[in-house]
């Protein structure tokens, strides 16, 4: 029975052809009548396949780590926003209290400060909280970058095992085929058991390795390591964003409050100007007069004398004919019109609350948990240097593979090679 298998099977054409050579070009159909060179064939594919499905699990760890890295530095971020909501609130602070010295600003400006008041310290205490929360998951948010990183290496070099080794079978498999195919017929009679000797060694290598691969693949136990002790994507961290977006909202508030402030402060410091006409020798000139928005905000009384002040006799006696109580209201108006454009845009009503800062509970909560489990993060290490490439459970014999390799194909795998098959005869006659 077994016999007459082996006569079938050795009848039977089996016909692959290789779409993609090493540098990505077409190759020629090779078809297989020994099914040992076959098996060579379907089995690479199949164990690149199954390390290309390991490849891509390491990969979607490694956005996972990468996306987690990314998720806690919301936290630095929501830190940095405190401390700039911080420092604003204290400028508006000064702002408010400089601008209470202004009695039409008054009223507004101590409604602010009112407000203010307990806001600030809510805020202070806040971004000491924060502070302390970063402290401990920024150097966590470090450790998870370069577990991502190292992932991605990891990733990296199961490819060029792939590319590098395991796509090297199906191409000796080729190049032996078409050589036993140049043979003559006797002698191909004699090549064929002598090259399956061969083939279902390095058969059986692929098979042993892929096996291994599959383990990695259903069961990586503490090969790969577990990633569901964060989840980048969970409610905790959209109300983290929630948070952080609404403290930047009321910086922009307080921002916005500070400047117009801000306004008042300079115009208090500004001065406000009018010219009258006198006479001189050659005819007419115009004498310019600017008065400090304080002394207009006193009063009629004292713009006068301080305009009388800054005057000679000459001149004070000029402006008293042509009117100063006229030019004195003009003061007045400038000044008013200037204060009540700023004052119309300050809303004292607007919020300055901090928002509930409940999201933060969870990190405070969980963080010695989640810092265990970012510490006990170890990634393998996989490359083409290491002894089995560093997969576990993996027993190759690289040196005896390549003699195999050289035996199969002594005149390396490039199928378009006319001398690809010049003096292979696996010894026979």
């Amino acid at each position: 029975m077994k016999k007459a298998f082996k006569l079938y099977a050795a009848a039977v054409v089996f016909s692959v052809l290789l779409t993609a050579g090493p540098a990505g070009h077409a190759v020629a159909a090779v078809s297989f009548k020994n099914t040992d060179l076959l098996n060579i064939f379907n089995d690479s594919k199949t164990l690149y396949g199954d390390q290309d499905t390991l490849g891509k699990r390491i990969n979607t760890i490694k956005n996972y780590l990468g996306t987690s890295a990314t998720a806690l530095g919301m936290l630095s971020t929501l830190d940095a926003d405190l401390r700039k909501l911080e420092a604003s609130a204290k400028t508006l602070q000064s702002a408010a209290v400089a601008a209470e010295a202004i009695p039409q600003a008054r009223e507004k400006a101590g409604k602010i400060k009112a407000s203010l008041g307990a806001s600030l310290k809510e805020i202070t205490a806040a971004r000491i909280r924060v502070d302390a929360i970063v402290a401990k998951t920024e150097p966590l948010r470090l450790k998870l970058a370069d577990a991502a990183d190292k992932a991605d290496k990891l990733g990296k070099a199961l490819y060029i095992i792939n590319n590098g080794f395991v796509k090297k079978f199906p191409r000796v498999a080729q190049a032996a085929e078409a050589c036993l195919a140049s043979l003559p017929g006797n002698t191909r009679a004699c090549a064929d058991p002598n090259v399956s000797k061969y083939a279902v060694k390095l058969d059986q290598a692929l098979v042993d390795y892929d096996k291994a691969v599959k383990v990695l693949i259903y069961t990586p136990g503490a090969w790969l390591p577990s990633v569901d002790f964060f989840n980048p994507f969970g409610p905790e961290l959209a109300e983290i964003d929630s948070l952080r977006k609404q403290i930047e909202a009321l910086y922009d508030r307080v921002e916005g409050l500070s400047n117009k402030l801000s306004g008042l402060n300079t115009l208090v410091n500004s001065s406000f100007s009018f010219s009258f006409p006198y006479p001189t020798l050659t005819g007419m000139s115009s004498y310019r007069v600017s008065i400090g928005f304080r002394t207009i905000m006193d009063g009629a009384d004292a713009i006068e004398g301080k305009i009388k002040s800054v005057l000679s006799s000459f001149l004070w006696e000029v402006l008293s004919k042509l009117g100063v109580g006229g030019y004195v209201d003009s003061l007045i108006k400038q000044a008013n019109n200037a204060l009540n454009v700023i004052l119309d845009a300050v809303d004292a009503n607007i919020n300055l609350g901090l928002p509930d800062l409940a999201a933060l509970n969870v990190f405070e909560a969980d963080e010695l948990k989640l810092e265990a489990s970012i510490n006990a993060l170890k990634l393998p290490s996989v490359g083409m240097d290491l002894p089995n490439f560093g997969l576990p459970g993996l027993d190759l014999n690289l040196g005896e593979i390549e003699k195999m390799f050289s035996v199969l194909t002594p005149n390396g795998l490039d199928l378009k090679n006319p001398d690809l098959c010049k003096n292979v005869t696996y010894g026979c006659k």
